[in-house]
């Protein structure tokens, strides 16, 4: 029997790994593009520009349209949102 020193995490239900262009990702926006995506100043316009570019190529991921995807805080907000959303007729 061989035996090596890589690892086959099973956790992933509590914790994943996300890939190093997520975390390069996030780390630029949490060291440069800092600012509050609903003000007006600059560093708020450059990240609501990020967060649109994120709404667009997720919306074309899934064959979406950019205006149907929310991007929300808590889970419990997202939930009734969805429950309101397809009780409506």
């Amino acid at each position: 029997m061989i035996f090596t020193n890589r690892e086959i995490y099973l956790d992933n239900s509590a914790t994943t790994k996300v890939s190093r262009t997520v975390a390069d990702t996030v780390y630029d926006m949490m060291v440069n593009e800092y600012g509050n995506p609903s003000s007006l100043h600059s560093k708020g316009l450059e990240a609501q520009h990020r967060v649109e570019k994120a709404r667009s190529i997720l919306a074309e991921s899934i064959g979406a349209d950019s205006r149907e995807i929310y991007f929300r805080r808590y889970v419990n907000l997202s939930s009734g949102l969805v429950g309101k959303r397809t009780s409506e007729p």
